[in-house]
């Protein structure tokens, strides 16, 4: 069983409890101001496996992996979820614990559940990817095509993000029977907002919200995102 390092912050034991998850290559840490103003719920905030003080994974990790390490340590630590809110990976994330987890609303953001279109030149360089990377000789021109977060992974977490990117989560998205909030940056170019939009057709309980800025637009909307929370809360 993995160990996940967290901040469990208790207002008052009768109020809701809220988890956050991050998005790949964050940690709990991205989750601080926002935790920092709610004095209406209970918080928990995780590094996922393999982040932020976590020890590193031993072997690439599945979504499911994820979601039963999570689910372990809810167990363990007797936490009982009314809210989680996720960022981006942590939004595909949340979509997949809720079908094995009790949890009354989700509030994704950015959420990764389905990929962006690919363009034409994606698939020249995926193409040209895959003739280069057979050829050993030139392993440096490889490295240099991929991702700036692909480049700089051990090969464990290579894998683990090559996992994750390919697992779509529209399935379980469909199948969700809870009040589900879409909210995305107008400007997000790593999840673009007419994901949301598609998202919002595949579900009649989701709900879209779109925010100025970028894929980290939470940072710098906390008092907003704060406020939709705490209406979620107040309105269980």
């Amino acid at each position: 069983m993995y160990t996940i390092n967290y901040i469990h912050k208790i207002i008052n034991i009768n109020y809701k409890t809220i988890l956050f998850l991050h998005g790949w290559g964050c940690d709990k840490s991205y989750f601080r101001q926002t935790t920092e103003i709610i004095d209406y719920a209970n918080t928990i905030v995780i590094d996922l496996p393999g982040f932020g003080e976590n020890e590193a994974l031993k072997k690439p990790y599945e979504i499911e992996n994820y979601v039963n390490e999570i689910n372990n340590f809810l167990s363990l630590n007797n936490f009982h979820l009314d809210i989680i809110v996720g960022h981006s990976f942590g939004g595909k994330l949340a979509v997949f614990l809720a079908e094995k987890t009790k949890v009354n609303y989700l509030v994704l953001l950015s959420p990764s559940i389905i990929n962006k279109d690919k363009t034409i030149l994606t698939y020249i360089k995926i193409f040209l990817y895959k003739i280069i990377k057979r050829i050993n000789f030139f392993n440096f021109i490889s490295q240099k095509m991929g991702s700036e977060d692909y480049k700089y992974l051990s090969p464990v977490m290579k894998k683990t993000m090559s996992n994750i990117i390919n697992k779509s989560g529209l399935k379980q998205f469909k199948k969700l029977s809870i009040e589900t909030l879409l909210i995305y940056g107008k400007n997000d170019t790593i999840t673009p907002p007419y994901l949301g939009k598609r998202l919002l057709k595949a579900n009649k309980k989701a709900h879209l919200i779109m925010l100025d800025g970028n894929h980290f637009f939470y940072l710098s909307n906390i008092e907003i995102i704060n406020k939709i929370i705490k209406e979620l809360v107040e309105n269980e």
